[in-house]
């Protein structure tokens, strides 16, 4: 009974690697088929290239054989004749008012300490009876 399994599985075995063999085949022959067909597209493109390189060459032939105008800036457009005297005298106008506001805000509003109440040691040489600094005798 053994020696009949083992045919059978033989015959088994062979008949898969047979399948598979076959398998292999076809995809191998669906692969050949695409690349003669890409081969192909190729081939095509190549002289399309080549047909469009020649027309591109007869363009350039005309193109150059034709004279042109050599080639040049464009000539700058006249400027109109603004003045600029307006923005001059408006940037004058500007720095005065800034220059008079900056004044206004510098200056002090009342009178600086030291003309306002006299320091502590002025109180009390006044107060001992020592003279007062020349050009404050009236203020005592």
């Amino acid at each position: 009974m053994w020696r009949k399994a083992g045919w059978l599985l033989a015959v088994v075995l062979v008949l898969l690697l047979a399948w598979a063999g076959y398998a292999v085949y076809q995809g191998y022959q669906s692969l050949a088929s695409r690349v003669s067909a890409l081969e192909a597209q190729v081939q095509a493109q190549g002289e399309t290239l080549k047909a469009l390189s020649e027309r591109l060459g007869k363009v350039e032939e005309e193109v150059f054989k034709t004279p042109a105008p050599p080639i040049s800036l464009p000539e700058p457009s006249e400027v109109s004749g603004i003045s600029a005297w307006p923005y001059v005298v408006g940037l004058l106008v500007l720095l005065l008012v800034l220059f008079l506001a900056l004044r206004l805000l510098k200056r002090p509003q009342e009178k600086p300490l030291e003309e306002a109440s006299p320091s502590q040691e002025e109180a009390r040489m006044a107060g001992e009876g020592a003279p007062p600094k020349p050009g404050e005798e009236g203020k005592v």
